[in-house]
């Protein structure tokens, strides 16, 4: 729905949104590039788990794109991270997996593989 993610931050919908992109894969994080290039959004990237906590206490994303499969810190154990310390970050997991392997739930389950229009679908939704 339109503005879930302004009732989610519990703000008006103001200002520039800030979005990373925790993802391994080098063609996903290009794809999210190329998605972004026209967007009015600011975007960063994390290639790990590791780096994808760093990032989020460093840019304070609103939007958190997560892939829940990569090497060393999962996105499933990222997620957890970001739903304890920052509740009101909206995160997507993208995966191929059928089963939720957490009892922390996403936001949203963004099903791989996927088109950029279902991105773009997501986000002309949320913000």
């Amino acid at each position: 729905m339109k503005g879930d993610l302004a009732k989610k931050r519990g703000k008006g919908g103001y200002g520039m949104k800030k979005v990373l992109v925790v993802d391994d894969s080098t063609t996903i994080r290009k794809l999210f590039q190329i998605i972004f290039k026209k967007r009015s959004e600011e975007i960063d990237f994390a290639e790990d788990g590791e780096r994808g906590i760093s990032k989020i206490k460093e840019f304070s994303p609103d939007i958190i794109f997560l892939d829940a499969n990569m090497p060393g810190k999962s996105g499933w154990e990222v997620l957890e991270y970001v739903k304890k310390k920052y509740p009101n970050i909206y995160v997507i997991l993208m995966t191929a997996e059928e089963e939720v392997k957490s009892s922390t739930s996403p936001d949203k389950i963004l099903r791989k593989p996927f088109q950029m229009g279902d991105v773009r679908t997501i986000l002309d939704t949320l913000l």
